[in-house]
């Protein structure tokens, strides 16, 4: 087993939005603030002891999941089991982290070298499959609520893995609009469905988008 050198030349500014962002969701301090792949210069401090002690401490038999579908009976599993996960040595592998809560709202300015500037809203978005398509789908309608505000565009993202994925609204400014404005017209956007969502009213938020 040998560190391989990664790509980081792939796509450098969203890289740098991205990390901005979770540094600014999370804190420079928190483990989802830092890059998946890693960055540059931690890439190339890697060594070979570093990496295989690692992957020793993580990827071992009680930190594995096994999933089967399609048409067998236990007994197959098992008999294929035995042939196979059975011959690797019982070894527990190291208890995962709970990595504290994301920062309180929070402003921030991100300076990139990307032409066109923009305003994004950015939230941790839930594991649980079922909140996740919740808060997508509304985040839908708070893009289409931002958009009817502003004379740029607004559409929804994502960025980042598991745990630590954000969802984003980037908001783009049309022809001679600030970004105050552009601000200022966000706000309102989720303060309208956020105030729509509180009276328990999905219907409302769908005809004032028709409306709109």
């Amino acid at each position: 087993r040998q560190p391989v050198g990664l790509g980081q030349q792939a796509q450098p500014f969203r890289r740098q939005v991205a990390s901005s962002l979770h540094t600014a969701l999370y804190g420079k301090d928190h483990p989802y603030a830092r890059s998946v792949g890693g960055r540059e210069a931690s890439v190339a401090a890697l060594t070979k002891r570093a990496t295989c002690d690692f992957i020793d401490q993580h990827y071992a038999p009680g930190n594995a999941t096994v999933l089967v579908t399609g048409p067998v009976n236990s007994a197959q599993v098992q008999a294929a089991l035995e042939q196979t996960l059975a011959r690797v040595p019982a070894r527990p592998g190291a208890s995962a982290r709970t990595a504290p809560p994301p920062q309180a709202e929070r402003v921030t300015t991100i300076e990139t070298e990307l032409s066109v500037p923009a305003v994004v809203l950015a939230w941790q978005l839930p594991t649980r499959p079922d909140e996740n398509a919740k808060v997508r789908a509304v985040a839908s309608l708070v893009a289409g609520s931002i958009s009817t505000r502003v004379h740029g565009r607004a559409w929804v993202q994502s960025t980042g893995h598991g745990p630590a994925e954000q969802l984003l609204i980037v908001v783009t400014p049309g022809q001679g609009e600030t970004l105050a404005q552009l601000e200022a017209g966000a706000r309102l956007g989720v303060q309208g469905v956020s105030e729509l969502l509180q009276a328990g009213s999905l219907d409302a938020i769908k005809q004032a988008l028709v409306a709109a």
